[in-house]
């Protein structure tokens, strides 16, 4: 199924990417969250469509990762 921008995703995500961007996978492709952290479980909303890999923002933290830590 080929994502569009504006759709909305719940994902877990994996890993960090450059600029600290969190990455998740949904239906085998590549998605860069802007704010997610390792082990988090989101909705997100897709904000980007490339060919190879998806965009999106986080729109709620469903379940925080270990690594996520509230600002001082």
């Amino acid at each position: 199924m080929k994502r569009q921008i504006n759709e909305h995703i719940r994902l877990e995500v994996e890993s960090l990417a450059y600029k600290g961007w969190g990455v998740g996978r949904t239906e085998g492709q590549v998605v860069f969250i802007e704010g997610g952290c390792p082990g988090d479980l989101l909705d997100v909303i897709i904000t980007g469509v490339r060919d190879s890999h998806l965009y999106g923002q986080v729109e709620e933290v469903i379940h925080s990762g270990p690594g996520r830590r509230t600002p001082d």
